[in-house]
């Protein structure tokens, strides 16, 4: 830490850039962000930085020196006006962001091709979005050469030039350590380079409008390769690619696929947006593979030796899934916006643990999964729920907008769940959800008959709460619920807030659109995040202004409650107050009656010792007598 009193040479501004900052470095990490009114970064010289980030600072002047800087992070919102002064000899990552064009990058560059302290640099990453090229980008190849040609730059091991409006890349093979390399989107580039690079293992030239790739068979270290958006691709021989376990053909059109058969490493294959009709398989091909993304649903794709663990056909207007019956290795699913009206086929994958199936057109769910965890079913007119009775491990549940109006469709074999979503279902009364006291996410949102919340009391898990758009004004419950982190309330007739005072775990509230004046009783409740009470009638917002905690902190559109409102809210908050001198009283009375009990009880047992004491003086005096007389006979 500096000790501004001995730095007697640093200037006014100095001194109070390192007060500001000093403190807000942790393990060498310093963010610094444009509403902080930084307006030029001398002072980090003076602090002990290993990382440091630069958001959105536009008016930074002056140049950056610290030799303890390893890592530089700039954003794309930043302007520098001198970025020639970049004394970092230490550097070893340098991102810089780029969605606009402008001449900072080139001047980067040029400063690095002439400088000798970037020797240490490993990682290079110079973003420009494609939709920001210019006619003068295309003199970013020029600047790259002059750049690559350097010695200084020999130890790189990552690099990306995503968007650079790069063509020749021959440069690059002087980059012989490099082990992961960017080149998406340089549209008609020439790769043949690349195959001097034999340390790579991660390479991605997406939508680079590639159509021979031959050369990359040269790359034998290679683990993931990423070819997506490269539109009338030719596959290329990938018998020596033994390493490959990541590969995307995600858009290229690709129709026959039987060579990637030798790739008996492969893990994650994306071949998904081509128009693959036919998925021929060799016994012991793709026994690894633990993901497969696809978009066509056929009959004829022999999928019987597959082990992957995951699938996903969402949105691909399916109607027939009776094909993934052979995937028997298939512990998640996801099916959703479709159209599929008939599921009997999963019955045959027992070993299910993740499904969803929401947004489809099924009328019935009879599936007996017994090791589902998590299922969803939401956006589906279901008039039979029987199947959910034989999956008694679920933990997560979501029947939004499922028509269900009774919640005794959820049988008690789900009494354990942790999650469950029972939004937009007319439901009017939630007396059966008393059973679930393991919930800890619930959604009841959108049932605008709801008016009764009294069974949450026993929810004492839930960490979150929504009732958004319903008829709730009262949530006295919500007292006992003190593991709540996050509660939603908008558009509610919910007035009375003094029930959350005490819920000391609360984060985030959301409560626009209600009828809340005031928020006085949230004052102690220190964790607080987030609140957004924006289109009420609060009149003491500033009772908050103390958290230091808030990230968002919305009271806009706030109205002036008329007499007859406040009026109104002293009544409730009287009879508030009133229902807890009742329930005091009621409490006290409960203890009387009890002391009462216990008084007649020590009664009743001083009656009946007295009793038995006065029963046993008559035994005495009796045998007394009986032993006197004996003794006088003889």
């Amino acid at each position: 830490m500096i000790n501004i009193n001995d730095s007697v040479l640093l200037s006014e501004y100095d001194q109070r850039m390192i007060l500001q900052f000093q403190d807000t470095i942790h393990d060498g990490v310093l963010d610094i962000y444009d509403n902080q009114q930084v307006s030029n970064l001398d002072f980090i010289q003076n602090l002990n930085v290993h990382k440091l980030t630069l958001y959105g600072c536009r008016y930074i002047e002056n140049n950056i020196t610290n030799n303890m800087i390893k890592e530089l992070y700039i954003d794309s919102g930043c302007h520098f006006t001198n970025v020639l002064g970049l004394k970092l000899n230490n550097l070893e990552v340098l991102i810089i962001e780029e969605n606009r064009p402008r001449e900072e990058t080139q001047q980067i560059l040029i400063k690095m091709q002439n400088s000798p302290q970037f020797s240490q640099l490993r990682e290079l990453d110079l973003f420009k979005d494609e939709a920001c090229w210019n006619k003068r980008d295309q003199k970013m190849s020029e600047k790259i050469e002059q750049l690559t040609n350097q010695k200084s730059l020999t130890n790189l091991v990552k690099l990306k030039l995503i968007g650079n409006y790069i063509t020749d890349i021959e440069v690059l093979s002087t980059l012989v350590n490099l082990e992961e390399l960017d080149l998406s989107k340089n549209k008609k580039i020439n790769i043949s380079p690349i195959k001097y690079l034999t340390k790579l293992t991660k390479l991605s030239l997406e939508k680079c409008e590639l159509k021979d790739i031959q050369g990359l068979s040269f790359l034998t270290n290679l683990i993931y390769l990423n070819l997506n958006g490269n539109i009338g691709l030719n596959i290329f021989p990938v018998q020596h690619l033994r390493q490959l376990n990541h590969l995307k053909l995600q858009e290229t059109k690709i129709i026959d696929i039987s060579i990637l058969n030798l790739l008996i490493n492969m893990k994650d294959l994306d071949i998904s947006h081509n128009n693959i009709n036919c998925f021929p398989l060799v016994k012991n091909s793709y026994q690894k593979l633990q993901n497969l993304h696809q978009m066509v649903e056929r009959q004829n794709i022999s999928i019987q030796f597959l082990s992957s663990t995951e699938l996903n056909l969402s949105n691909k207007n399916i109607s027939n899934i009776s094909s993934i019956a052979k995937l028997k290795n298939l512990k998640k699913i996801y099916l959703n916006y479709n159209s599929i009206e008939d599921i009997s086929t999963l019955q045959s994958l027992p070993d299910l643990t993740h499904l969803s199936l929401f947004y489809n057109k099924l009328t019935s769910y009879t599936l007996a999964l017994p090791n589902l965890l998590e299922l969803s079913l939401s956006y589906n007119k279901l008039e039979d729920k029987s199947g959910l009775q034989h999956s008694p491990k679920l933990e997560n549940l979501d029947l939004n907008k499922t028509e269900t109006t009774d919640l005794l469709t959820i049988p008690p074999q789900l009494f354990g769940l942790k999650e469950l979503e029972l939004s937009s279902n007319n439901l009017t009364e939630i007396s059966y959800l008393s059973n679930f006291v393991d919930l800890q996410i619930l959604y009841l949102s959108y049932n605008l008959q709801l008016k009764n919340i009294e069974p949450l009391k026993f929810c004492t898990q839930l960490t979150e709460l929504s009732i958004c758009e319903t008829g709730v004004s009262d949530i006295w419950p919500l007292q006992f619920l003190i593991n709540l982190k996050t509660l939603e309330i908008a558009n509610t007739k919910v007035v009375d807030l003094h029930p959350l005072q005490y819920l000391y775990k609360l984060e985030d509230i959301s409560a626009y659109h209600t009828c809340i004046i005031d928020v006085s009783p949230l004052a102690k409740l220190t964790l607080l995040e987030s609140l957004n009470f924006s289109f009420n009638k609060i009149t003491n917002a500033e009772t908050l202004k103390h958290h230091k905690n808030f990230s968002e902190y919305d009271f806009s559109h706030q109205e002036v409650p008329k007499p007859d409102e406040l009026t109104f809210y002293s009544k409730i908050l009287s009879v508030h107050s009133s229902h807890k001198q009742i329930r005091k009283i009621q409490a006290e009375n409960r203890v009387s009656k009890f002391r009462e009990s216990m008084t007649r009880q020590k009664e009743d047992i001083k009656l009946k010792i007295n009793e038995q004491i006065r029963v046993m003086n008559q035994n005495i005096e009796i045998w007394a007598q009986f032993i006197q007389n004996s003794n006088a006979d003889q």
